[in-house]
């Protein structure tokens, strides 16, 4: 099946193009069977496409992108605009029962999810399979998001002094034998201090958000830090200088990159050494070619990093030009937006979301 001739983007390709694909004729088991071994031939950790028995999850929602010998599940990426604010999210999770919303701007880290509903779980083919569905859902789900931490950030002063009345009651109760009515007491206490954000501010706190609320509460308090804006992207953001750098935007910040040049090509062959010396920093290449896939000869350029970008410029994956011995080394990608950087780097690939070129 010619596994062991495909480079490291090709390989993750034939897996993905069996995820979720009720078009395609369904793969042999041999097909599925050789493509695992090669990945243990290359020494990949792929544990994340595996379902319970230890057989390939081909379900939606399930492809995957390579960065340094691991696979990674490829997260989904919604934005909406709420009153002229562009609030992006990605789906982080997506099970039989559950689908988990994180926001990452204007705000950053708060998640939210929602579960199925119980008559639909005998089906074999649920909601959550059906991308419509998701992107609705997901959507709804950032909308909260957004709207829970802008209330907060809004009133962090008087979330703090409630905390902090919360905590002396509690310590006082604490001081009680225990008992069912001691229990009964803090219970009563914790619902007074949710009812009252929910009917004065209109911040309705689930259980699974009073954690995230009292971690907000707890850093502000402690050092005025508010651990949900990008504080470090705005002031990034300042300095920023087109002409000699891109802006990587990760999990938390903005990081970004000095580069030499930026190119467009129109071409289904790339000799990278045309483009780019073994002294510079990177360079960011655009390409227009119609072809499905572009191939980079990547023979005389060491060391660097290829990070490969979609058409909206979410990140995808990564590959390595490492010079070792003699010969040719290429590169086939089907992406058309492409960062080459010198290695080392002074960033983490695993917190890469996207970039911008302008």
């Amino acid at each position: 099946m010619g596994f062991q001739e495909k480079t490291d983007v090709g390989l993750v390709e034939c897996f993905n193009s069996q995820v979720g694909n009720k078009e395609l004729v369904k793969a042999p088991t041999n097909y599925l069977h050789e493509l695992k071994l090669e990945f243990d031939r290359r020494n990949w950790d792929y544990s994340v496409t595996l379902n319970a028995s230890g057989e390939f999850n081909l379900s939606d929602g399930n492809k995957v992108y390579f960065i340094d010998n691991k696979l990674y599940l490829v997260h989904e990426y919604l934005k909406i605009s709420i009153h002229g604010v562009t609030v992006i999210g990605e789906i982080i999770q997506r099970t039989r029962l559950w689908i988990t919303i994180r926001i990452l701007s204007p705000f950053v880290g708060w998640k939210n999810c929602i579960g199925i509903p119980l008559q639909a779980l005998g089906t074999t083919r649920h909601f959550w399979a059906k991308e419509g569905s998701i992107i609705v859902r997901g959507k709804n789900l950032l909308r909260e998001c957004y709207e829970k931490v802008k209330i907060i950030d809004e009133n962090i002063n008087i979330f703090v002094e409630q905390y902090d009345i919360l905590q002396k009651e509690l310590k006082e109760i604490d001081k009680l034998e225990e008992s069912e009515t001691k229990k009964q007491i803090k219970r009563s206490v914790f619902k007074g201090y949710y009812d009252n954000l929910n009917i004065t501010y209109g911040l309705l706190i689930s259980i699974y958000d009073e954690e995230q609320l009292e971690e907000i509460i707890l850093a502000y308090k402690t050092n005025k830090t508010k651990i949900y804006l990008k504080q470090k992207m705005k002031e990034t953001y300042n300095n920023y200088n087109e002409s000699t750098s891109v802006r990587l935007v990760l999990n938390h910040e903005f990081q970004e990159v000095p580069i030499d040049s930026r190119v467009t090509l129109d071409a289904s062959f790339i000799n990278m050494d045309n483009y780019i010396k073994n002294s510079e920093a990177g360079i960011f290449i655009q390409i227009e070619n119609k072809t499905r896939t572009t191939t980079l000869n990547l023979s005389n350029i060491s060391p660097y990093v290829l990070l490969f970008f979609d058409e909206e410029l979410f990140f995808k994956g990564t590959s390595y030009s490492i010079k070792s011995g003699i010969g040719t080394y290429t590169v086939q990608t089907q992406y058309k937006n492409i960062l080459v950087i010198r290695m080392p780097l002074e960033f983490d690939l695993n917190e890469v979301i996207r970039i911008f070129k302008h």
